[in-house]
Protein backbone atom coordinates (compact mmCIF):
# COMPACT_ATOMS: atom_id res chain seq x y z
CA UNK A 1 0.00 0.00 0.00
CA UNK A 2 1.08 3.49 -0.78
CA UNK A 3 0.70 6.35 1.65
CA UNK A 4 -1.10 9.18 -0.17
CA UNK A 5 -0.79 11.78 2.58
CA UNK A 6 1.81 13.87 0.78
CA UNK A 7 0.84 17.51 0.21
CA UNK A 8 0.68 19.27 -3.10
CA UNK A 9 3.72 21.60 -3.35
CA UNK A 10 1.52 24.73 -3.63
CA UNK A 11 -0.73 23.86 -0.68
CA UNK A 12 2.18 23.68 1.76
CA UNK A 13 2.55 27.48 1.81
CA UNK A 14 -1.15 28.43 1.76
CA UNK A 15 -1.39 28.86 5.56
CA UNK A 16 1.66 31.11 5.75
CA UNK A 17 0.46 33.13 2.74
CA UNK A 18 -2.96 33.67 4.35
CA UNK A 19 -1.31 34.71 7.64
CA UNK A 20 0.96 37.17 5.81
CA UNK A 21 -2.03 38.67 3.98
CA UNK A 22 -3.98 39.05 7.24
CA UNK A 23 -1.02 40.81 8.91
CA UNK A 24 -0.56 43.16 5.93
CA UNK A 25 -4.28 43.91 5.82
CA UNK A 26 -4.31 44.63 9.57
CA UNK A 27 -1.38 47.05 9.26
CA UNK A 28 -3.05 48.80 6.34
CA UNK A 29 -6.33 49.21 8.27
CA UNK A 30 -4.53 50.56 11.35
CA UNK A 31 -2.54 53.02 9.24
CA UNK A 32 -5.67 54.19 7.41
CA UNK A 33 -7.69 54.84 10.56
CA UNK A 34 -4.85 56.26 12.64
CA UNK A 35 -5.32 53.61 15.32
CA UNK A 36 -1.71 52.55 15.69
CA UNK A 37 -0.20 53.54 19.02
CA UNK A 38 -1.00 56.63 21.08
CA UNK A 39 -1.47 59.15 18.27
CA UNK A 40 -4.28 61.53 19.12
CA UNK A 41 -4.61 60.31 22.71
CA UNK A 42 -3.84 62.69 25.56
CA UNK A 43 -2.91 61.53 29.07
CA UNK A 44 -5.65 62.08 31.66
CA UNK A 45 -5.07 61.69 35.39
CA UNK A 46 -7.70 63.38 37.50
CA UNK A 47 -9.16 63.42 40.98
CA UNK A 48 -12.70 63.05 42.29
CA UNK A 49 -13.74 64.85 45.46
CA UNK A 50 -17.05 64.16 47.23
CA UNK A 51 -18.02 66.88 49.72
CA UNK A 52 -14.39 68.01 49.61
CA UNK A 53 -12.93 64.55 50.40
CA UNK A 54 -11.20 62.19 47.93
CA UNK A 55 -13.60 59.50 46.67
CA UNK A 56 -12.10 56.03 46.14
CA UNK A 57 -13.63 53.08 44.24
CA UNK A 58 -15.83 55.22 41.98
CA UNK A 59 -16.33 54.69 38.24
CA UNK A 60 -15.58 57.74 36.08
CA UNK A 61 -16.82 57.79 32.45
CA UNK A 62 -16.08 60.36 29.74
CA UNK A 63 -18.43 60.61 26.74
CA UNK A 64 -17.69 62.98 23.83
CA UNK A 65 -19.96 66.03 23.85
CA UNK A 66 -20.22 65.92 20.05
CA UNK A 67 -20.38 62.70 18.08
CA UNK A 68 -17.14 61.90 16.26
CA UNK A 69 -15.09 64.42 18.27
CA UNK A 70 -13.40 62.40 20.98
CA UNK A 71 -13.15 58.85 22.32
CA UNK A 72 -15.28 57.39 25.12
CA UNK A 73 -13.09 56.50 28.12
CA UNK A 74 -13.44 55.14 31.64
CA UNK A 75 -11.43 54.94 34.84
CA UNK A 76 -11.77 53.89 38.46
CA UNK A 77 -10.66 56.02 41.37
CA UNK A 78 -8.11 54.61 43.73
CA UNK A 79 -6.94 55.77 47.14
CA UNK A 80 -6.88 59.55 47.28
CA UNK A 81 -9.65 59.75 44.63
CA UNK A 82 -7.18 59.66 41.71
CA UNK A 83 -8.04 58.06 38.37
CA UNK A 84 -6.52 57.60 34.93
CA UNK A 85 -8.63 57.14 31.81
CA UNK A 86 -8.58 54.27 29.34
CA UNK A 87 -10.22 54.48 25.91
CA UNK A 88 -13.20 52.16 25.34
CA UNK A 89 -12.65 49.72 23.69
CA UNK A 90 -9.06 49.60 24.88
CA UNK A 91 -7.65 47.84 21.80
CA UNK A 92 -3.91 48.40 21.43
CA UNK A 93 -3.93 51.31 23.88
CA UNK A 94 -2.77 50.25 27.31
CA UNK A 95 -4.61 50.86 30.55
CA UNK A 96 -4.44 54.46 31.69
CA UNK A 97 -3.44 55.95 28.34
CA UNK A 98 -6.09 58.69 28.34
CA UNK A 99 -8.46 59.88 25.64
CA UNK A 100 -8.61 62.16 22.59
CA UNK A 101 -8.75 65.95 22.67
CA UNK A 102 -12.24 67.39 22.89
CA UNK A 103 -15.11 68.31 25.15
CA UNK A 104 -16.68 65.59 27.29
CA UNK A 105 -19.72 64.95 29.44
CA UNK A 106 -18.66 63.09 32.57
CA UNK A 107 -20.40 60.71 34.96
CA UNK A 108 -19.17 59.48 38.34
CA UNK A 109 -20.81 56.65 40.26
CA UNK A 110 -20.07 54.76 43.43
CA UNK A 111 -22.37 52.09 44.78
CA UNK A 112 -22.20 49.62 47.63
CA UNK A 113 -23.46 46.17 46.59
CA UNK A 114 -24.32 43.70 49.34
CA UNK A 115 -25.20 40.06 48.67
CA UNK A 116 -27.43 38.80 51.48
CA UNK A 117 -27.40 35.08 52.36
CA UNK A 118 -30.42 32.92 51.48
CA UNK A 119 -33.15 33.13 54.10
CA UNK A 120 -33.26 30.40 56.75
CA UNK A 121 -35.32 27.45 55.58
CA UNK A 122 -34.91 28.29 51.88
CA UNK A 123 -35.82 25.28 49.74
CA UNK A 124 -33.66 24.25 46.77
CA UNK A 125 -35.31 24.01 43.35
CA UNK A 126 -35.49 20.81 41.27
CA UNK A 127 -31.79 21.23 40.34
CA UNK A 128 -30.79 21.52 44.00
CA UNK A 129 -30.04 25.24 43.74
CA UNK A 130 -31.14 27.76 46.34
CA UNK A 131 -31.90 31.02 44.59
CA UNK A 132 -30.26 33.87 46.51
CA UNK A 133 -32.19 37.03 47.23
CA UNK A 134 -31.40 40.01 44.99
CA UNK A 135 -28.39 42.11 46.00
CA UNK A 136 -28.96 45.27 48.00
CA UNK A 137 -27.56 48.26 46.09
CA UNK A 138 -26.90 51.51 47.93
CA UNK A 139 -25.84 54.66 46.06
CA UNK A 140 -22.88 56.32 47.77
CA UNK A 141 -22.88 59.22 45.30
CA UNK A 142 -26.19 60.87 44.36
CA UNK A 143 -27.65 59.08 41.30
CA UNK A 144 -27.62 62.30 39.26
CA UNK A 145 -23.82 62.05 38.99
CA UNK A 146 -24.06 58.55 37.48
CA UNK A 147 -25.78 59.85 34.32
CA UNK A 148 -23.93 62.10 31.84
CA UNK A 149 -27.21 63.90 31.08
CA UNK A 150 -27.77 64.98 34.69
CA UNK A 151 -24.30 65.06 36.27
CA UNK A 152 -23.49 68.63 35.28
CA UNK A 153 -19.85 67.56 34.92
CA UNK A 154 -17.91 68.55 31.80
CA UNK A 155 -14.20 68.43 30.96
CA UNK A 156 -12.15 69.71 28.03
CA UNK A 157 -9.15 67.55 27.08
CA UNK A 158 -6.27 69.45 25.47
CA UNK A 159 -2.78 68.60 24.15
CA UNK A 160 -0.46 67.22 26.80
CA UNK A 161 -1.13 66.08 30.36
CA UNK A 162 -4.66 66.71 31.64
CA UNK A 163 -5.53 66.74 35.35
CA UNK A 164 -9.26 67.36 35.76
CA UNK A 165 -10.68 67.88 39.24
CA UNK A 166 -14.26 66.61 39.57
CA UNK A 167 -16.11 67.97 42.60
CA UNK A 168 -19.30 66.23 43.72
CA UNK A 169 -21.69 67.26 46.47
CA UNK A 170 -24.17 65.26 48.53
CA UNK A 171 -26.61 68.19 48.28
Amino acid sequence: MHNHLSMHPLSANVGSRVAACVVCLGIAVLAACGCGGRSGVEFVEGIVLFDGEPLSDAIVAFSPLQRGQGLPAVGKTGPGGKFTLTVVPQGKRGKGTGTAKGDYLVSVSKQLVEYPPPPPGAVPDAMGIIKPPPPKITDITPPRYGDIKTSGLTVSIVDGKNQPKLELSSN
